[in-house]
């Protein structure tokens, strides 16, 4: 199961984490997996390569974090579109995503 959790302030998001598998298949055959890493890599490189926002990405091992430090509406537009995908994703492949949004 690939577990995302959100997080929002007063409607806007703060963070997020990304982690698991999401055992649809065999890793490296996964079309979930691939579908979730490709969503959530371009939203990190359109916040930290397109927009001003302060964000800090933190890499481990089967996880991807990203906290922003302030409110920027640009970034909240590529996590208001991430969020949306993943609840896509939920929905076509039921039992492989877990999301929750966790006001903070």
């Amino acid at each position: 199961m690939i577990y995302a959790h959100f997080f929002k302030s007063k409607g806007y998001f703060t963070s997020f984490s990304i982690e698991g598998h999401a055992g649809y298949a065999e890793c490296g055959e996964d079309i979930v997996c691939s579908a979730v890493t490709s969503a959530v890599m371009t939203v990190l490189n359109g916040i930290t390569e397109f927009t001003d926002a302060d964000a800090e990405v933190e890499v481990n091992d089967n996880e991807i974090v990203l906290n922003l430090a302030n409110r920027n509406q640009s970034a909240q537009s590529f996590l208001d579109a991430l969020k949306l995908q993943l609840d896509y994703i939920e929905e076509q492949y039921g039992g492989t995503i877990n999301i929750t949004v966790t006001e903070v």
